[in-house]
């Protein structure tokens, strides 16, 4: 209200000097637009911008907020004040606040936007302009930062995936002895041919009606190794975009799946890191849910890297504590692979081959045959947007 008088008063005061001395006016007319720039110079030099992400982080199709503080120390107040921001690389979002500063205040703008692909992002620059009460004078300036958005690649459902320690692949026994503690039940499970009667677990076959063993704790357990060939030469130029962010989510949702179940997962990548140079990732075995985090945020940002041979996989896979269960997740599966899948399952080792299924790929089915070595056909799609796996041996 004050503002306004304020305003108001001006008017009449310049409209009567108007009438009256037209030199005075023109002279307190130009004093008056000096100042106004002089004071709105003075806005550009000491306004503050604070950016905060207060939630960076987010899944493919979640909101992330950031908030910017706008802040004017001066004595001058800037009437009018708007604020862009656009967001192109990660959403289609583009945003435009438009407010005033009283002098020595602030201002405080919630932006929401959703993440629509995977990636790591740098916040783009705020952009503001403001002016005078006649928008004669304009001025602009431009914040910037170092704070990052992450989005982290789909996590999907995974159909006719079944790997457990006693049950490498689907419903066949484990060939590799694990000593179980009586002492330590840890749950039942359904079943399967060649189980010992002494194992029934007798209250829940009269509860459900299906026939269940009990289930101990093993004295000896065998890790997940998860290993993805994001090479460039073994990616096919005409399905290289596609390739990529298929092997990316399935690693993601693989990694949460044995999270979840807490198992003990290592992870190994041959990509190209974000905002860094070429070079393998390695994460030795762990258990925990916060090992899934640090996997999906370098899935986030990973692309395509240059001269990591996926054999270097393959020295790495024999470190692991022998038993352990090796996914290699690769668009392509060569005689050498093959080669030395068959070594280390001769050392007491179980790998798994999970093949993107495209258009123009072809699966060696009869060499993984010859080498008694098994394999994961994976398509996406379905109801879910799930995984499908499709098994061979």
């Amino acid at each position: 209200m004050r503002r306004r008088i304020g305003v108001l008063s001006l008017t009449v005061f310049l409209l009567t000097a108007v009438s009256f001395v037209p030199a005075v006016t023109l002279y307190v007319l130009v004093g008056l637009l000096l100042f106004s720039w002089w004071g709105q110079r003075k806005v550009a030099l000491n306004l503050r911008v604070v950016r905060a992400v207060i939630k960076g982080q987010g899944f493919v199709g979640d909101d992330l907020r950031i908030k910017i503080r706008v802040a004017n120390p001066t004595m001058f107040p800037v009437p009018w004040c708007r604020a862009e921001h656009s967001f192109s690389q990660l959403s289609a979002d583009r945003s435009s606040h438009l407010f005033s500063l009283p002098s020595g205040g602030q201002a405080e703008i919630d932006l929401k936007v959703r993440g629509e692909r995977r990636g790591v992002y740098l916040l783009p620059p705020s952009r503001l302009f403001f002016g005078d009460h006649w928008g004669l004078t304009e001025q602009s300036m431009t914040a910037t930062g170092e704070e990052k958005i992450t989005i982290f690649p789909p996590v999907r459902p995974l159909q006719g995936f079944a790997l457990s320690r006693r049950s490498p692949v689907g419903p066949y026994r484990l060939h590799y002895s694990l000593y179980e503690d009586p002492t330590r039940l840890q749950g039942s499970r359904e079943y399967l041919p060649g189980d010992s009667l002494k194992k029934m677990h007798w209250p829940n076959v009269a509860r459900t009606g299906i026939l269940q063993v009990k289930e101990w704790e093993t004295t000896l357990t065998s890790d997940y190794g998860i290993f993805l060939n994001l090479r460039e030469e073994d990616l096919p130029t005409n399905a290289w975009y596609f390739l990529t962010e298929f092997l990316v989510e399935l690693a993601a949702s693989l990694s949460h799946f044995f999270a979840v179940q807490n198992e003990t997962i290592a992870f190994y990548c041959n990509g190209k890191p974000f905002g860094a140079g070429e070079g393998p990732f390695r994460l030795p075995p762990k258990r925990g849910r916060h090992l899934v985090e640090k996997i999906l945020t370098y899935l986030a940002g990973v692309s395509p890297g240059q001269g990591q041979a996926v054999e270097v996989f393959f020295r790495e896979a024999a470190r692991l504590p022998a038993r352990s269960i090796l996914l290699f997740l690769t668009p392509v599966i060569t005689p050498v692979m093959v080669e030395k899948a068959a070594h280390l399952r001769r050392n007491g080792f179980q790998p798994v081959f999970l093949w993107p299924y495209y258009r123009d790929g072809v699966l060696p089915t009869t060499d993984l045959r010859k080498a008694n070595l098994k394999w994961y056909i994976v398509r996406k799609g379905g109801d879910r947007d799930e995984f499908t796996f499709t098994g061979g041996e």
